[in-house]
């Protein structure tokens, strides 16, 4: 299907979007650990904090749906 849009003239362009933590408004509740089903999100047992590591993060916003501070966003 793509391959006929770009054949036929047709500008195609992949979207991007990126889960984001605004470090502001996050308060380290850990309820985003719970639902992330690739541990992009997780605590570190030391500081109690909860870590984002982006690398892992597949963009299924879940966090930003249950984040009740809403410190996780969507960065287009």
């Amino acid at each position: 299907a793509i391959k006929f849009l770009k054949d036929s003239g047709v500008l195609v362009q992949s979207l991007s979007k990126d889960v984001i933590r605004n470090e502001d408004k996050c308060t380290h509740c850990g309820l985003c650990i719970v639902y992330c089903p690739t541990g992009a999100l997780f605590e570190d047992r030391a500081s109690r904090k909860v870590i984002f590591e982006e690398k892992k993060c597949i963009g299924c916003e879940i966090c930003v749906k249950i984040c009740p501070t809403r410190a996780m966003e969507v960065d287009f």
